[in-house]
């Protein structure tokens, strides 16, 4: 089954500005969205070093991950639909 974790955190100004995209694209991609702080363990397990990041999972295995670099929810929108087509 296929997965996107999407770590973000409230202090983080660029996980606010992508969270209307995100939120859009939740059920259709599957993505569960994952305050960082809340989230440590996990964030510490998947080595996630900037906001927001974006993992994609198959069967729990790591296929993709991307963190930061978003120029605008256009960029994010496109990287979340093609990469989850991609696995």
């Amino acid at each position: 089954m296929k997965q996107v974790l999407c770590f973000t955190a409230s202090w983080c100004p660029h996980c606010e500005e992508f969270k209307p995209i995100i939120k859009k694209l939740t059920i259709p991609y599957n993505i569960e969205v994952l305050d960082v702080d809340d989230n440590q363990d996990l964030a510490i397990y998947y080595d996630v070093e900037n906001l927001p990041s974006i993992i994609f999972l198959k069967d729990n295995l790591l296929l993709d991950k991307r963190e930061g670099g978003f120029k605008n929810e256009n960029e994010l929108e496109k990287y979340i639909k093609n990469t989850y087509q991609k696995y």
